[in-house]
């Protein structure tokens, strides 16, 4: 009941965000929203700079799959989210992310449910990427860098 809750609420706040009267927004490029269109990516590390990887915590698992222009869904452990993203130059950006809140197999555990909020955390503070044929570098607000591999 509650997925379906947050799915109404995040319907409702993207039903607010109109388009300007040209129909277009011009920070968006096409192109570059193409590059991630039809993509999945796995997490691989996360840290605060590229550098100071931290390597995911044992049975735990964090993927997106981008499966247009502007939808993207994934994985946050045993949970799922939904949303919808913007790619511009060098920027990137979800709106509000539909979580699922199932009981995972480490839910409780400190260490997992840190790691957890640190995802969760980076994808909704999102602003910019780096994406290449085999890797996909998240970039958020607070610096933190989600480094995903891709999935074929």
């Amino acid at each position: 009941m509650f997925k379906y809750a947050m799915l109404i609420v995040s319907l409702i706040l993207l039903s607010g965000c109109g388009s300007s009267s040209s129909g277009a927004n011009s920070d968006i490029d096409p192109v570059l929203n193409s590059s991630l269109r039809d993509t999945q990516w796995s997490l691989i590390s996360y840290g605060y700079q590229i550098d100071d990887k931290t390597s995911l915590l044992a049975d735990s698992s964090y993927g997106l799959v981008f499966t247009n222009a502007s939808e993207v869904g994934g994985n946050i452990d045993c949970n799922h989210f939904s949303s919808t993203y913007e790619a511009g130059d060098n920027t990137l950006t979800f709106s509000l992310l539909a979580i699922t809140e199932m009981a995972c197999p480490n839910t409780g555990d400190a260490e997992y449910d840190a790691q957890d909020m640190t995802v969760v955390n980076a994808l909704s503070a999102a602003q910019s990427y780096r994406v290449s044929a085999e890797e996909l570098i998240i970039i958020a607000s607070d610096s933190t860098h989600l480094a995903f591999e891709r999935v074929e």
